[in-house]
């Protein structure tokens, strides 16, 4: 009886704690899969997020661009036309100078 029982103290664990075991271990590695996809899948929603952002910035970059272009050009064309002006008026201011000088001149020779 004593070599029985000594055999048993040192005999590995019946295979159904072992099972157990394994079911055990089992479900933690699914639970820790299960975290990691989760975790995976929680980094790609926040890149997916930062991407739209990001897209959304460009988009209000652009259309802040565009708007300051059409204002320079708008402003362009609206300096243009000044200047425009300006040369007309001094032309025609010239015409009038080089008209009173030729009549004075002749009131002079006369």
């Amino acid at each position: 009886a004593r070599y029985n029982y000594e055999l048993l103290k040192y005999q590995p664990d019946p295979p159904e704690d072992d099972q157990k075991d394994q079911d055990k271990k089992e479900e933690k590695e699914q639970e820790q899969d299960q975290n990691k996809e989760q975790e995976q899948q929680q980094e790609q929603d926040q890149n997916k997020e930062q991407e739209q952002e990001q897209e959304q910035q460009q988009e209000q970059e652009q259309q802040q661009e565009q708007a300051s272009e059409e204002e320079k050009s708008q402003d362009m064309k609206q300096a243009e036309s000044i200047l425009d002006a300006l040369k007309q008026d001094e032309q025609v201011m010239q015409k009038k100078q080089i008209a009173r000088s030729k009549s004075r001149k002749l009131a002079k020779d006369w």
